[in-house]
């Protein structure tokens, strides 16, 4: 810090001594110019001295009241160019000894419920009979491929079987593919609780956040059948901390979240699937919950929780409810959709300063402090 000051003195001090020269050209203009008149009127530029020598004292006390309000202000930027090299440099450091925030704006993409079901295709293709040939000869159904296409990633099953017919070869595959039916969820209720932290040294604002969720989807069919449910995790999120998903009171082991926690069960006729999701993390600027297609909502509460004012994303879903304590404290946004039919998103925006813009203005409001002082004092005098 020190160091910085002094470079910044000396770069003020360079300044001022850039101003020598052109001070030094104004005097020297006026003296020619007072020597010019002495040579034409000596009376008059005797007078003139003399007038100066008269009021030489208050010419001082007014150079000297410039000369500490000049030294002020160079103090002041000196101050200020130095405390935003220093914010600068800590914040383009590649060593730090506090920690920085890990998140930034994050997004959390609305889970989502799936039936799944298992279908049966069928397809034939009649060729030659030459084709039983050139099969046989290569071991290898390679020559159909063009005509059958890849039966996919999704295949259960697969049967094959050539039949010989008196057209030709008559060649039939029947695939089994497993198929994802999506289903609304009854009811969904996320809390996210955000407290806002203010990290000393000039590092960004963030938040800390408090993630909890719980859904409910049921099974359609008047007979058993397989659910699936897909919790996506949140983007821009950083470290998750505490995260917990249970299904029907089970706690969901954590393995390949690549696409988010995943869990998939038996569900009887009729039968519905309670989860309860949870975790902790680090954020900035924004928070959103993302619809993840347009769906038909049965019943759906977001409360979100925050100690600083948020302003709310063009185009996205306006609170239904919003409470504002009086005497401050956090405040309580709320979204409650009941048969709605949407694809908007929650998105919450948070307006914050940073420590250099702040500092920054406070250095310029105390200059103009400075020059509004220096000049009410001989008001006041008077």
């Amino acid at each position: 810090m020190v160091q910085t000051a002094l470079t910044v003195l000396l770069g003020a001090l360079r300044a001022l001594l850039d101003l020598a020269l052109p001070t030094a050209l104004v005097l020297a203009v006026l003296a020619l110019a007072l020597g010019g008149l002495a040579l034409i009127d000596r009376d008059r530029a005797r007078r003139a001295l003399h007038g100066l020598g008269t009021r030489a004292p208050q010419l001082g006390g007014w150079a000297l009241a410039a000369l500490l309000l000049g030294g002020a202000l160079v103090t002041l930027n000196v101050s200020r160019r130095a405390v935003d090299l220093r914010i600068a440099a800590q914040q383009s450091a590649r060593y730090a000894n506090a920690a920085d925030p890990d998140g930034g704006q994050t997004v959390q993409v609305a889970p989502s419920a799936a039936l799944l079901e298992s279908r049966t295709y069928t397809r034939s293709l009649l060729r030659p009979s030459d084709v039983a040939t050139s099969i046989r000869v290569d071991n290898s159904l390679d020559s159909l491929l063009p005509y059958l296409g890849s039966p996919g990633d999704t295949v259960q099953d697969l049967r094959e079987n050539f039949t010989r017919t008196p057209e030709g070869l008559r060649y039939t595959r029947e695939v089994v593919m497993q198929s994802q039916r999506p289903l609304d969820f009854d009811r969904g209720v996320v809390r996210a609780d955000l407290r806002f932290v203010e990290p000393a040294g000039g590092r960004g604002t963030y938040y800390t956040a408090a993630f909890q969720a719980s859904y409910r989807f049921r099974n359609p069919l008047s007979t058993p059948a397989t659910l699936r449910f897909a919790f996506p995790l949140p983007g821009g999120s950083g470290t998750l901390s505490g995260f917990t998903l249970t299904v029907n009171g089970q706690a969901l082991s954590a393995s390949d979240l690549l696409s988010g926690s995943v869990w998939e069960g038996q569900v009887p006729a009729g039968g519905s699937v309670d989860v309860q999701v949870a975790y902790a993390h680090q954020g900035s600027r924004a928070w959103s919950y993302q619809l993840s297609r347009r769906e038909a909502i049965r019943d759906l509460d977001v409360t979100v929780t925050a100690d600083r004012p948020a302003k709310f994303q063009r185009y996205s879903l306006f609170p239904t409810s919003q409470t504002r304590p009086t005497l401050g404290g956090p405040a309580t946004l709320r979204w409650q959709l009941k048969n709605a039919v949407t694809a908007q998103d929650v998105a919450v925006v948070f307006t914050q300063g940073s420590v250099r813009e702040t500092l920054t203005k406070v250095h310029l409001a105390q200059g103009l402090a400075v020059v509004l002082a220096s000049l009410l004092i001989p008001l006041w005098a008077c």
